[in-house]
């Protein structure tokens, strides 16, 4: 009975606080990556564009 009971402890736990949290980090990333994208992005010069994908590239090469 008490094995039941700390499952489902760990459950509620996970629902009330786990859940919540993943939930707004991915929207703090979310409005951050819209911010950068439409906001922020568009302004800066082609030179320092095209040097931001490029160490993208490169870095998205040495970590696959």
């Amino acid at each position: 009975m008490t094995e039941i009971l700390k499952k489902t402890a760990g459950l509620i736990y996970n629902i009330r606080y786990v859940v919540p949290a993943l939930a707004l980090t991915i929207y703090v990333i979310a409005g951050l990556a819209y911010f950068f994208a439409f906001k922020y992005w568009p302004s800066l010069s082609a030179d320092t564009q095209s040097a931001i994908l490029e160490n993208l590239s490169w870095a998205m090469n040495a970590t696959f």
